[in-house]
């Protein structure tokens, strides 16, 4: 288990440099942070994402960012999206 955790965690380590490598060729479009719930709402998702200051790390693009909060119900299938500017 620690071992999975460590290689998941590694992976997202390198998606988050891609990403950002990547967001660097693309000035004009907007940053995004993204957090994703199962079973609750987006909301939940939006206040989580302010509660423990994701956009911090990306103050360079704190005038083009979007805080994007997905909420996915298992039972309904159903998804909710909030997408807000970072302010």
């Amino acid at each position: 288990m620690i071992l999975r955790q460590k290689k998941f965690s590694y992976l997202i380590r390198k998606f988050w440099w891609d990403l950002l490598k990547h967001r660097k060729q693309y000035g004009d479009k907007p940053a995004m942070v993204v957090e994703l719930k199962w079973n609750q709402d987006a909301d939940t998702a939006l206040t989580q994402i302010h509660e423990k200051k994701y956009p911090a790390g990306l103050e360079e693009y704190k005038d083009n960012m979007l805080l994007v909060g997905i909420s996915y119900d298992r039972e309904t299938r159903k998804h909710e999206c909030r997408i807000e500017k970072a302010i």
